[in-house]
């Protein structure tokens, strides 16, 4: 039996879930995967997936081409930030049109940014995309010192209120800037133009 090879593609949107694959249709399991989507069209390009160093995480680019009678709100809203995104490659049955056996896993992500470009006479939908690692950058250890944090664990204590004679400034939440003085009141190439093509590893 001969098994080719295809890529799919899964981006779960509060409005509907788009299912992509290389052309055709794919069936793996009870999800349908189709080489257009009814709003979104089908994949145009995108950039080359990239791996993470130091303080970045893995990302990559990934561009639509929508339908011509997609309205601008049915492609970008806010709540679709965030929203669940993977890839994986799969062996399939061209008798079938079957997904066979258990599709690989290459990337698992969630939508970062969107920007809807006008060229010419067509529209393109860009999507940032980035790894799910990007929540490791998201600790926030450092509430514990706010007030408002501590209350909300311990509510009435009043301990950190008042907390004077700090030598040096602490800056608390992600990212947030040292505060001077001495006191402080925190407040809370995966696709190529037309087609799917191969990462090297």
């Amino acid at each position: 039996m001969i098994w080719h090879k295809c890529n799919l593609i899964k981006l779960e949107l509060p409005t509907r879930t788009v299912r992509l694959c290389d052309g055709g249709v794919i069936v793996w399991g009870a999800d349908v995967f189709r080489g257009r989507d009814a709003v979104f069209g089908c994949v145009t390009g995108a950039e080359a997936l990239t791996e993470g160093v130091g303080n970045e995480v893995p990302a990559f680019s990934l561009t639509f081409s929508p339908e011509a009678s997609a309205a601008p709100s049915d492609l970008n809203k806010p709540e679709f930030q965030k929203s669940p995104f993977h890839w994986w490659v799969a062996n399939w049955n061209a008798a079938t049109c079957a997904v066979v056996g258990s599709p690989t896993l290459q990337f698992a992500g969630t939508l970062d940014q969107v920007e809807l470009q006008f060229t010419n006479n067509s529209r393109e939908l860009e999507n940032g995309i980035v790894s799910v690692a990007e929540r490791l950058f998201a600790a926030r250890r450092g509430n514990g010192c706010s007030p408002t944090f501590h209350k909300s664990v311990w509510a009435g204590e009043t301990g950190h209120d008042e907390a004077t004679g700090l030598t040096f400034p602490d800056a608390w939440g992600v990212e947030a800037p040292p505060v001077a003085g001495s006191v402080y009141n925190g407040a809370g190439g995966m696709f190529g133009r037309g087609g799917f093509v191969g990462v090297e590893r």
